[in-house]
């Protein structure tokens, strides 16, 4: 699919072999910093709401 998209836009589409080690050595943690980490991030919206009084 994104293939055939690129090609359409002419640009080339780079594919990794299957043994290729570009994920290989990714930053793993564990768990209980990944909850902390969750307990401590603030959700903020995306849109900024306006007060109507």
């Amino acid at each position: 699919m994104y293939k055939k998209f690129f090609a359409e836009l002419g640009i080339p589409f780079v594919t990794e072999t299957e043994n290729s080690r570009a994920n290989k050595h990714c930053e793993r943690t564990e768990v209980p910093n990944a909850e902390w980490l969750e307990d401590y991030l603030v959700n903020i919206p995306s849109s900024v709401r306006t007060c109507t009084r």
